[in-house]
């Protein structure tokens, strides 16, 4: 961060997760930028906490309204607009609606309804609704109305994710995999493609459309949920970067106002001396692995 705004990089928001000790650093080191929670992050810590608490026996239908409770937190944060008391009071009508209570009145006196159309006998029925006065509700409620949420989501109404820096790690592999080591220069410079690459198809790549124009989904089964789940087909990636690079490297070096004096041999990098293979032990004789050897059928 120091070193990102001692070159004039104007930094307004920090996104990170909620660790505690970079919270102390972002608030007594950086007080003029605003900093937020990964929406990610708090999600999956959250989930992990109800399906624990789903594992007991009375606490079984925690575990069905898993996948909708950790929804209606994406929801809540994407539509609060800033708001951290619109966020709040979002956030809590989830205790009323596993209920089935979808219009309620809270302590001030205030009236105050869920923000889904309402709901078919039909679709009442096809869910399993909560009894306040059970256990699974009071541990529900004990997770959704934690002190500490409640007061990390103040930091949390901006709906900042690092989707997209996961998507720029994930490409980054392509040029830097971690199972081979390079110099400080060349990684530098692989990292330099992988920059130009992620910022030529984060801007063009738009979700894809059939012929008739409407939007592509694929259907992807989800093994964590167990559900069929639909993720959007985006267009094409390209790489168009490359021959726009590589046109302005002949460019140069066809010019003959550009005079090169470093010998072009010099320019080459020392390879690093890697063994053939990650193994930690050397590898046994052949022969003695074949007369060894014993199958399990």
């Amino acid at each position: 961060m120091t070193e990102l705004m001692d070159q004039g990089l104007d930094v307004e928001v920090m996104a990170t997760d909620r660790s505690t000790s970079i919270q102390k650093i972002m608030r007594e080191e950086f007080p003029n930028v605003q900093h937020q929670f990964d929406i990610w992050h708090t999600a999956k810590g959250f989930r992990k906490k109800m399906q624990s608490k789903g594992k007991k026996k009375a606490n079984e239908i925690i575990h069905a309204w898993t996948r909708s409770v950790v929804n209606h937190m994406w929801f809540a944060c994407a539509t609060s607009m800033g708001d951290v008391n619109a966020l709040k009071c979002r956030w809590k009508s989830i205790t009323h609606h596993v209920c089935n209570v979808h219009e309620w009145t809270d302590e001030n006196g205030e009236q105050h309804r869920c923000d889904h159309a309402p709901l078919t006998t039909q679709e009442q029925k096809k869910r399993m609704w909560m009894k306040k006065d059970s256990l699974a509700f009071q541990n529900l409620s004990s997770l959704v109305l934690d002190k500490r949420l409640l007061k990390d989501m103040d930091k949390m109404a901006l709906f900042k994710h690092t989707g997209p820096l996961e998507v720029f790690h994930s490409a980054l592999l392509k040029y830097l995999p971690k199972r081979q080591a390079f110099s400080f220069q060349g990684m530098r410079e692989r990292c330099h493609l992988a920059i130009l690459e992620h910022n030529e198809n984060i801007i063009k790549r738009k979700q894809d459309t059939t012929k008739t124009g409407q939007p592509r989904f694929n259907q992807v089964y989800c093994k964590r949920s167990k559900q069929w789940v639909l993720k959007k087909v985006f267009t094409p990636h390209t790489t168009e970067f490359i021959d726009i690079l590589i046109k302005k490297v002949m460019d140069r070096r066809r010019n003959p106002n550009i005079q090169f004096t470093m010998p072009t041999s010099s320019l080459a990098l020392p390879q690093p001396s890697l063994p053939p293979n990650i193994a930690p032990v050397p590898k046994p004789p052949k022969e003695a692995a074949i007369s060894s050897f014993q199958s399990r059928f």
